[in-house]
């Protein structure tokens, strides 16, 4: 009776489990690799030696996967009790870039150029973070989205904290 008890209980599991299956068939795996604190310097130009020898993921187009005229690349590493994102996005017209927002949790962020880290956690939706060329942040703490990319309740208020560093070159 306690392992039918058990079983039960996993039976909701099931349908989780399909949810987050949905969208990610052959998407790459990405390691992280740890690193000491301090040996980063936070400035956007990623030189430094803390990135050296972290793993290189690149972004292709989303629906048919081929690679794109202006790339983009990112790599993640932990170090001390953090978590680190560098991203570098090829850009052949800077002057171009449209940046809206005016200070960070500026909603306009959304209508101009902005990286986008979507976050996600056995058991919380996830968390979305917005990131503009001028350093400006917006992030969303989405708590009861149903699948990640539809729209769902969120959090304005919550901060995530996060420093953030951006070079154009």
């Amino acid at each position: 009776q306690r392992v039918q008890l058990v079983l039960d209980s996993l039976e909701p599991l099931k349908a989780i489990r399909e949810q987050l299956r949905v969208g990610r068939e052959g998407n790459p795996v990405v390691r992280f690799a740890e690193r000491d604190p301090a040996a980063i310097t936070l400035d956007g130009r990623l030189q430094d030696a803390f990135w050296q020898q972290v793993p290189t993921h690149e972004l292709n187009d989303v629906t048919t996967g081929e690679r794109v005229r202006n790339r983009s690349r990112f790599q993640v590493a932990w170090a001390g009790d953090s978590l680190y994102f560098a991203i570098h996005c090829e850009e052949e017209s800077m002057g171009s870039l449209v940046t809206p927002a005016t200070r960070d949790g500026d909603n306009t962020i959304f209508d101009g150029d902005s990286v986008e880290l979507l976050l996600e956690t056995a058991t919380h939706a996830y968390y979305q973070l917005s990131i503009d060329p001028q350093g400006h942040v917006n992030d969303l703490d989405r708590p009861g989205a149903p699948m990640l990319g539809r729209t769902g309740p969120y959090d304005t208020k919550w901060n995530a904290g996060v420093e953030v560093a951006t070079h154009r070159g």
